[in-house]
């Protein structure tokens, strides 16, 4: 019942920092869409970035890199993630 409950105050807990993170970084991605590329893009990306670092770590899950020692600089990779702000 206590874990049910913890649950439903955790997940309103991370709705409402969505929201409020959400609220304050929209408007930075929007005008980002009036800049050109490819400045435009990065302007977006690193105000992504910056949103989900914060709004993750808010909520108690902060994003951790591991292996990036093994990348080669010289190299070109292919590297996917779940979600297009990461």
């Amino acid at each position: 019942m206590m874990k049910k409950i913890f649950a439903r105050i955790w997940a309103l807990w991370g709705l409402v920092i969505f929201i409020a993170t959400l609220l304050i970084f929209v408007w930075p991605i929007v005008l980002s869409f009036f800049i050109k590329d490819p400045r435009g893009f990065m302007v977006f990306k690193n105000t992504s970035k910056l949103w989900m670092t914060i709004y993750l770590y808010a909520i108690g899950c902060p994003m951790r890199i591991k292996g990036k020692q093994h990348y080669n600089s010289s190299k070109q990779y292919v590297v996917t993630a779940n979600h297009s702000s990461f």
